[in-house]
């Protein structure tokens, strides 16, 4: 009897992609964070937001997170230290 080929619904990328996009929900819908930010439109603010963001990532997933913020390219990066666990 041959094995059954089974593809798993939801991929670890895809998962893991899914988590990213609902913290960035998530973090769009605080209004504490919201509150708390400077002042729209202010390369503090989108400081502020990404600091946020990997403080949301390093609480739910735990590990060292990398912020990279470059303003001159429209560059955001957020990484988990050593890769993806």
């Amino acid at each position: 009897m041959a094995k059954a080929n089974h593809t798993p619904l939801v991929t670890p990328v895809a998962a893991r992609r899914g988590v990213l996009l609902g913290a960035l929900m998530s973090l769009a819908g605080s209004k504490t964070t919201v509150a708390a930010a400077p002042a729209p439109d202010t390369v503090q603010s989108v400081d502020a937001a990404a600091d946020a963001l990997t403080a949301s990532l390093t609480r739910l997933h735990g590990g060292k997170w990398s912020t990279t913020v470059n303003h001159e390219l429209g560059f955001v990066l957020i990484m988990m230290k050593g890769g993806a666990q």
